[in-house]
């Protein structure tokens, strides 16, 4: 999934993103493409602040259709990003669409992965698996230590 900022990725995704897809043998394509800069979610406060701030704001620049494609997101607070890339995969004829985040953020905005795919009907995914919650203290230590 690409950053914030137009035309940019996480390089240390895709490093992770490249040895995985060795070990693997899974292959890696960046396929999505920002193309304009989108505020960082936790910056906002409401789903719709959040959903209009993406709106319109990724390009796929290969034909999905049939594929099984992985999205892989370095961190999320909201989940939206996520889903939203989802609907759009699926919506371009994706066949399996799994997405995959690698930390939780701790901003108090966890509700809205239910909120996103029960309350207000958003998503086409049909499940989400979480793992547990890492609080703020331990992550800050961790990153002293790394």
């Amino acid at each position: 999934y690409p950053s914030h900022k137009k035309d940019q990725i996480n390089t240390n995704m895709e490093n992770l993103v490249t040895k995985f897809s060795k070990v693997t043998g899974l292959p890696y394509k960046q396929i999505l493409r920002r193309n304009r800069e989108v505020k960082p979610s936790h910056e906002l406060k409401t789903f719709e602040e959040r959903k209009d701030n993406l709106k319109s704001s990724i390009d796929i620049l290969e034909n999905v259709a049939g594929k099984n494609i992985i999205v892989l997101d370095n961190t999320t607070t909201t989940g939206i990003s996520l889903i939203d890339i989802t609907n759009l995969l699926i919506e371009k004829g994706a066949k399996n669409v799994a997405g995959i985040c690698l930390g939780l953020g701790y901003k108090g905005k966890d509700n809205d992965w239910s909120d996103l795919n029960k309350t207000l009907k958003y998503s086409k995914i049909i499940s989400v698996c979480k793992g547990p919650y890492v609080p703020k203290e331990v992550y800050e230590e961790w990153k002293k230590k790394h």
